[in-house]
């Protein structure tokens, strides 16, 4: 018995050491430093709180309540630096940038680091799929508000403040002489689109592939395709590895959409030269 009583104890043991060395973290990068928060460090931070999201939150498309810090928590001073951009990157390599000064808040909506207490602690996203945690980053107050769906990043693993995307990949930039359109279709496409694909070659998206090279979207899409593709992907083409969702127009409105479709259709003649 004694002996038995050794061996459950030093499988306690291993166990116990095996889910601290486990444990998910957050790795926040901003210039040139770098810091790591546990995730028991993070749920037990001075300014967690409980935030209710409403029927906007995007990984669960219903109310939630999470223990959360604000993201200028972790990213102190941001609204200082107006022309950065910061960076979610996901476990599945989902990698979205969103404007610092949109962070700081879009109209009454506010964000949110959400953590997630336990594995599991939070619904699945659908069956035989895992949760949006460990990290994830919501709104609250955001009813009414412009949120995108790609401001919502789940399963985060690491965050990073940058310089603007125009800065970091000049190669997306519309002709400085491009019209209006153009450039609020540049805006859309940073909004929507490049946390999935690269434009040009340029860009951290994994999931997506390039808009423009070797061929843009529209050269291979009848704009009416294309359409249907950003509104409904699984009515244009069906294959295991998709992943795009469907844009409804709450989700991306009929201006932003024709915006996007002449960035593209502009870019078509920027294209970068074949490696």
């Amino acid at each position: 018995m004694g002996a038995l009583y050794r061996i459950a104890l030093l499988l306690c043991c291993v166990l116990l050491q095996y889910t601290a060395a486990a444990e998910s973290s957050l790795i926040v990068t901003r210039g040139t430093q770098s810091k790591t928060f546990q995730l028991s460090e993070l749920l037990a931070h001075p300014a967690a709180i409980e935030v209710q999201t409403d029927a906007s939150d995007e990984a669960y498309k219903r109310p939630m309540r999470y223990r959360a810090v604000p993201i200028e928590t972790l990213l102190p001073d941001l609204h200082k630096d107006a022309d950065a951009s910061v960076q979610f990157i996901a476990l599945d390599g989902y990698a979205p940038v969103i404007a610092a000064k949109r962070l700081t808040g879009i109209g009454s909506a506010s964000a949110y680091l959400a953590i997630e207490p336990s594995p599991g602690a939070w619904p699945a996203l659908a069956p035989n799929k895992p949760s949006a945690g460990p990290f994830y980053l919501v709104w609250r107050d955001a009813s009414g508000a412009a949120v995108a769906p790609s401001e919502w990043p789940y399963q985060i693993a690491s965050i990073r403040v940058q310089s603007a995307l125009a800065a970091r990949f000049p190669k997306i930039v519309p002709d400085s002489q491009a019209s209006a359109r153009v450039w609020a279709g540049f805006a859309a496409y940073e909004k929507h689109c490049f946390g999935c694909h690269t434009m040009n070659r340029q860009g951290d998206a994994k999931m997506g592939p390039d808009l423009n090279v070797p061929m843009n979207a529209t050269e291979y899409f009848a704009e009416s395709a294309l359409r249907k593709l950003v509104r409904d992907p699984k009515s244009v083409r069906e294959w295991n590895a998709g992943v795009m969702p469907g844009f409804d127009p709450g989700r991306l409105g009929e201006e932003e959409l024709d915006a996007i479709i002449a960035y593209l259709k502009h870019m078509a003649g920027r294209k970068v030269a074949q490696p």
